[in-house]
């Protein structure tokens, strides 16, 4: 580790600590005034201020923070109930109501995710969110993708299942599962976020975490497009991103190289690092559109290579990420918090098991 990557892991965990501090002293009031997003999302607001806490609990061993977790998603709900809650930002006026990141749902997961223990009252909780999230995500007309639809919810359920093993998030999770692969269903094209990248790697992830064979037909279509080639056709600002470019296009080869086998696609993110790693950082510092999202992709090509150098890039990553990104917004896929579980996870005693938030 260079002196400067050494000074990076340094700053990350001071950002952790006052990071904690300042939520610790914040409100939902705070954070309608600092911020321009919608008050109660995971994406933009207060649910992903209360996901980072929960996440902070369990990868610092600080047990304290899940009741900090607890207050801030009591503040989420609050916030859902007003106008304003999922409202304008930019997501836009209209989010979808299955979506996990703009709306509800993501809130249900989180109450799900903090509320472990089999508690009487906790089992009502329970109860209440695996309900109310079969209700929204069940209609026909839920879309298929990742931000808005049954993909974003599938993934987000599996990392709730990973926590703690639950028959009906199980079932719930077969049955969009299903869904994705079915033959009639209208798949959107390209890109990760709102696109095909995005289902093939949501049922990659499931097939991988039920331990079952992935479909024939979604293996075949697989995306394999050479690295250079997604980057000349993705938008110019979004070219190496999460979202609509590189980084997303890695998240699934590294994820379809764990269930595979297929040498292919560990060599399609090998191939992949110089562009990830290179500067300038476009696309701001969110895990959505910039260099954290990037940071994540470095960090899903070093478990399934080994590389212990794409860590450091990573650290390198996300103290850009953090320069360039507003410290008063919340959110996890659009805000700081998810800056700040990028950082936890790169200076955690397990560092290889740092993963990109409802997507790895």
């Amino acid at each position: 580790m260079t002196e400067a990557t050494r000074a990076d892991v340094g700053t990350l965990r001071t950002l952790v600590d006052a990071w904690v501090e300042l939520q610790q002293a914040s409100t939902l009031a705070t954070l309608r005034t600092d911020s321009p997003a919608p008050w109660a999302s995971v994406g933009n607001g207060a649910g992903g201020i209360a996901w980072t806490l929960g996440h902070l609990a369990h990868r610092l061993a600080r047990p304290e923070l899940h009741d900090e977790a607890r207050r801030w998603l009591r503040a989420a709900r609050a916030a859902a109930r007003l106008r304003s809650g999922f409202h304008g930002g930019r997501v836009g006026n209209q989010p979808v109501a299955s979506s996990v990141w703009n709306r509800g749902p993501g809130l249900d997961i989180i109450e799900l995710a903090l509320h472990r223990d089999l508690t009487p009252a906790n089992r009502r909780r329970r109860k209440r969110a695996v309900a109310s999230l079969a209700r929204v995500l069940r209609p026909i007309r839920v879309p298929a993708e990742i931000i808005d639809g049954h993909a974003g919810a599938l993934l987000a359920l599996l990392a709730v299942d990973r926590m703690h093993a639950d028959p009906a998030l199980v079932a719930l999770g077969d049955e969009l599962a299903t869904r994705l692969v079915a033959p009639a269903r209208r798949k959107p094209k390209g890109a990760f976020a709102h696109g095909s990248i995005g289902v093939q790697h949501a049922v990659v992830a499931w097939a991988l975490h039920r331990a079952a064979p992935l479909p024939v037909a979604v293996a075949r279509a697989l995306d394999r497009s050479p690295p250079a080639a997604v980057v000349a056709h993705a938008p110019a600002s979004f070219a190496r991103s999460w979202c609509n470019g590189l980084a997303g296009h890695v998240q699934l080869w590294c994820k379809a190289f764990e269930l595979t086998g297929d040498q292919e696609f560990r060599d399609l993110a090998i191939a992949a690092i110089p562009r990830l790693v290179e500067q300038p950082a476009e696309g701001g510092g969110s895990l959505c559109c910039g260099a954290g999202g990037r940071a994540y992709a470095l960090l899903a090509t070093e478990r399934i290579t080994g590389d212990r150098a794409l860590h450091a890039h990573a650290v390198q990553l996300a103290a850009v990420a953090v320069a360039l990104e507003d410290a008063s917004t919340g959110g996890m896929l659009w805000g700081f918090s998810g800056l700040v579980g990028l950082a936890a996870d790169l200076v955690a005693t397990d560092e290889l098991d740092g993963r990109f938030p409802w997507v790895d």
